[in-house]
C-alpha cells in the first residue's frame, strides 16, 4: 500500500511519513494539521494534506514511464 511522502523544506529530500493509505482513502481523508520531526533536517514540520502525496509504487511508476515514451522506447535509468 502508498505511503503519504512529504518534501522537507530544509533539505528538499522527500520522507515517508509512515503512513500507509490507499488513494480512495487519502482522496476521502480530511487530515488537519499534523507535525512530526523530519528525518532529514532534525526539525519539526506541521503538514496538512495539501502538502502530503502518495507514494507512486515502483511498477506503476515504470509503466507510466513507458506510456509516455511509447511502444520500443527506453528511457535511461540515469537520466
Amino acid at each position: 500500500m502508498p505511503e503519504l511522502l512529504y518534501r522537507c523544506p530544509v533539505t528538499g529530500q522527500e520522507i515517508s511519513l509512515g503512513i500507509s493509505v490507499d488513494a480512495d482513502t487519502f482522496e476521502k481523508a480530511d487530515f488537519e494539521y499534523r507535525t512530526f520531526k523530519c528525518s532529514k533536517c532534525g526539525q519539526r514540520h506541521e503538514w496538512t494534506k495539501e502538502e502530503v502525496y502518495l507514494q507512486v509504487p515502483p511498477e506503476v511508476d515504470r509503466r507510466t514511464r513507458e506510456k509516455k515514451q511509447g511502444p520500443g522506447e527506453r528511457v535511461s535509468e540515469h537520466s
